[in-house]
């Protein structure tokens, strides 16, 4: 099973902002130079964009940050 259920390459990058957080300005900003339509307002991802169905937005609010997938009953994950 794959983490992330898609094959919309911007919807694909929503999800791991969500899993992960915000994509870090400096990977940002050379993927603008790459991508450009993947991006509004500089490094800031363009999405959800007018063209996004409900349906992905449904799918993105659905996906979990990795805190909680690495989350086990009330004790997290720890790795040192």
């Amino acid at each position: 099973m794959a983490l992330f259920q898609t094959h919309d390459n911007l919807e694909h990058l929503a999800m791991m902002e969500m899993v992960m957080g915000k994509m870090p300005e400096n990977v940002a900003r050379e993927a603008v130079n790459h991508k450009p339509e993947f991006f509004k307002e500089g490094p800031k991802l363009n999405w959800p964009s007018p063209k996004t169905t409900k349906q992905s937005r449904k799918d993105v609010r659905a996906t979990r940050s990795l805190q909680v997938c690495l989350t086990i009953g009330d004790f997290p994950m720890i790795f040192v």
